[in-house]
Parts: structure tokens; C-alpha cells; sequence
């Protein structure tokens, strides 16, 4: 006995529908990773320059300096000069820094009002810098504090700048040391 078995136009276009449905899963797939590689860069490329700097501490602070120096000790590029109020929070905006194969540091002068200066430094550059640098005054146990942060790129980076430090400040000795 011979059957053959008849298909109809309805089970081949069902055939044909679940054979392109990978196909097309594959392509979506293709085109979501594009945009969101597309998204991730100009999402990137607008983190301008920045330095911001807030004051969560008890005390105003009446001088705050932060600029490049070169390992000579030759200094470079000031970003800000400013005051900083108790609770207050400024955005400062900075032109690309380039530090290419000037092995920097970065410097930070703190004065809190009627006390002695504090000159700080840290991290190592030696790339265009162009990132987010923030810094933190706060109090704890007493103690005056500064946090400093500086990061590039979408994912906060700090690979090429190596800042990411707490500073316990002493006005009174003029020094400072790392907190742990």
C-alpha cells in the first residue's frame, strides 16, 4: 500500500513561518547590540569635563584649589580656585587636560575658614584627561575628611587616573594621611 500524504498550502506556509523565526529573533538581536553600542558612545561622549565639589561638613571651606603637577613639580593646569560653603554643591566645568606622557599628579589645596592650608595629592595621569573629578568634604568621628574621585568614561573608570581615595585632614599640623 502506497499512501502519499497530501500537504496543504496552510501547513507549508506554517513551515515556512517557524523556519524564518530564528532568522529574525537573530537579526533583532543583531540590531539591539548596534544600538545599544550606538547609545553607550554618544552617551560617552557627552561626559564633558567636570569637577564637582560638595561640602557635607560642619565648616565652610574657604579656600579649595585642584590642578595638575608634573613629577618635577612644575604645576600645570588649575582647574578651580573657589570657596566652598558648608552644604553647598558647585559644578565646574573644565576644558580635555592633556597629560600624555607628563607623568602627573593631582593636587588639591584645602583651607577650612581661620585654619592652616592642606596641600593633598594623588593618582597618576599621563592621557588626555577629560572625565569627572569629584571631591567631598565631610566629617566622621570627629575628624575632617575628604573624598576625591576621578573617573572617565560611562563606567566611571578610574584605570587611567588611580583616585579614588578618602583624606583624613589635620588643619592644625597642616598634614594629611590616607584613610583605610
Amino acid at each position: 500500500m502506497n499512501r502519499k500524504i497530501k500537504t496543504t498550502k496552510k501547513a507549508e506556509n506554517t513551515e515556512k513561518k517557524q523556519s524564518r523565526k530564528p532568522m529574525i529573533i537573530l537579526i533583532a538581536l543583531v540590531a539591539l547590540v548596534i544600538g545599544l553600542a550606538v547609545a553607550f558612545v554618544v552617551i560617552e561622549s557627552q561626559m564633558d569635563g567636570k569637577l564637582v565639589i560638595t561640602n557635607d561638613s560642619a565648616k565652610n571651606v574657604s579656600r579649595f584649589a585642584c590642578y595638575f603637577e608634573l613629577a618635577d613639580g612644575t604645576d600645570l593646569d588649575y582647574l578651580c580656585e573657589t570657596a566652598v560653603a558648608k552644604g553647598e554643591t558647585l559644578e565646574i566645568p573644565y576644558d580635555p587636560v592633556d597629560l600624555t606622557s607628563k607623568d602627573c599628579i593631582i593636587c588639591f589645596e584645602v583651607t577650612y575658614e581661620g585654619e592652616n592650608g592642606v596641600w593633598m595629592n594623588d593618582g597618576g595621569f599621563n592621557t588626555v584627561f577629560n572625565g569627572r573629578i569629584r571631591v567631598r568634604f565631610y566629617d566622621e568621628d570627629g575628624e575632617n575628611c575628604m573624598y576625591a574621585k576621578a573617573s572617565e568614561g560611562f563606567f566611571k573608570s578610574t584605570k587611567n587616573s588611580y583616585v579614588d581615595t578618602d583624606f583624613i585632614i589635620y588643619p592644625e599640623e597642616e598634614e594629611w594621611e590616607y584613610k583605610y
